[in-house]
């Protein structure tokens, strides 16, 4: 693909007042319910790729970003400002988030099959035999054995998975230094930043109108619990034990999902967000409140996975 691609080719031909700059499974469905003459992305690639960029044909470089996108929209529809949003969600929970709505999907796609090929490779880290489970009675099957299902999450997911945090595309623009509060804004020439927590999602109406003076009303979406597995979360999340030795994997690898994107850790990002008391209770509850139990993970786990 051409990395001189006119821009002009990606305006968005309605005034903005809010753009939803926002990962998945972090409540940006709900925020672009919520708010009035919205466009909803996840990151550049992502744009364009909704705007008929194959995902295969994304260089690693462009002469254009978001940015320009959206100053294109302030000057065409003569705008004060575009209001941009993201959500930070603390990676275990949206990694479980991501989870259900995976499994929600297969179903519906009829990919049930694929899911059980990828997931024999890791054969030997389950308590079971997954050529037990058939496209047939992969529903039943998880639904009544959900500490099969936690460790489908454990060996096959969880580390083939990952998380990626919008609000690094234009960490650049804005001052990063908001630890300890409950919600990040910021202003500039053109745009205003908010940074909003998921776990305060219930007071988004508050912390957005103590900003942007924007009254609104919450429309709460696309939830985890709404899925076909959604009436085992609360279960789920109750039961799921992290060995500590994948949880210290997961969170202090670097992470590139994409050239065009940064490279982060959660743990570096989780300081932006979290006390250091928050931090310890975090990782307590997630990664070492339990002995590591019968089997060493380390070895070949390693190998199959972010290691290679």
């Amino acid at each position: 693909m051409n990395k001189s691609l006119n821009v002009e080719l990606f305006k968005i031909e309605y005034r903005l007042e809010n753009f939803i700059w926002c990962s998945g499974r972090s409540g940006s469905t709900t925020l672009y319910r919520s708010l009035p003459n919205c466009y909803h992305t996840h990151t550049f690639l992502y744009f364009l790729n909704q705007n008929g960029v194959e995902w295969n044909d994304i260089e690693h470089s462009y002469n254009f970003d978001l940015f320009e996108i959206l100053k294109m929209n302030v000057k065409d529809f003569n705008s004060d400002k575009i209001n941009i949003y993201d959500v930070y969600r603390t990676p275990v929970e949206r990694k479980i988030s991501a989870f259900f709505q995976y499994l929600d999907c297969v179903v519906k796609n009829n990919d049930i099959a694929v899911l059980l090929n990828e997931a024999y490779k890791y054969q030997e880290f389950y308590s079971f035999d997954i050529c037990r489970i058939t496209t047939k009675n992969f529903v039943s099957y998880f639904t009544n054995k959900i500490d099969h299902l936690i460790e489908l999450f454990l060996y096959f997911f969880f580390l083939k998975s990952d998380n990626y945090y919008s609000f690094l595309e234009f960490s650049e623009y804005i001052d990063l230094s908001f630890e300890c509060m409950n919600f990040h804004h910021i202003k500039t020439d053109n745009f205003t930043f908010t940074i909003l927590k998921y776990d305060q999602i219930m007071n988004w109406h508050k912390q957005i109108f103590s900003t942007t003076s924007q009254k609104i009303e919450i429309a709460m979406c696309n939830s985890s619990k709404s899925t076909l597995f959604g009436f085992l979360y609360k279960e789920f999340m109750d039961l799921l034990y992290i060995p500590k030795v994948i949880f210290d994997l997961v969170m202090k690898s670097n992470i590139q999902m994409h050239p065009l994107l940064p490279i982060c850790n959660h743990i570096d990002v989780m300081n932006k967000f979290m006390t250091y008391d928050e931090i310890s209770s975090y990782n307590y509850h997630w990664g070492e409140r339990l002995v590591s139990t019968k089997k060493d993970y380390s070895l070949n786990l390693f190998a199959k996975n972010l290691l290679l």
